[in-house]
């Protein structure tokens, strides 16, 4: 964001307590009327409690739900590896991936969503 000239007061940022809420609160902002877009990131790991698929699909599918049903564009920017660890190669691999994938959503957000200097509300 901060290469296309947003100032840190044109951009929100929000936490959840995990991936699979990421579309509720999607569609929480998009329906405010406040955003021109939207983009949701996260981490959807396979840690044993649910199935990897379900929550991911779930996420998938919901941030695209709320996109089409409110008009306003939500861009993912959720990783789904199947098979993270916890050691310092695959925290560092994800963590860069991540980085990369935000700032390739917020390097397409359409001109008519977010102008440097207006804003994307």
């Amino acid at each position: 964001m901060l290469k296309k000239k947003f100032s840190d007061t044109e951009v929100d940022t929000f936490e959840v307590p995990g991936a699979f809420e990421l579309p509720f609160h999607a569609k929480i902002l998009a329906q405010s009327g406040k955003y021109r877009a939207i983009i949701a990131c996260g981490l959807i790991t396979n840690g044993g409690i649910y199935r990897h698929d379900f929550v991911s699909s779930a996420v998938i599918d919901g941030l695209m739900q709320v996109q089409l049903t409110s008009d306003i564009p939500v861009f993912s920017s959720v990783l789904t590896p199947h098979n993270f660890h916890e050691h310092e190669d695959h925290v560092d691999f994800f963590c860069s991936t991540l980085h990369r994938k935000g700032e390739r959503s917020g390097s397409r957000l359409p001109g008519n969503c977010c102008e440097p200097g207006k804003g994307c509300r």
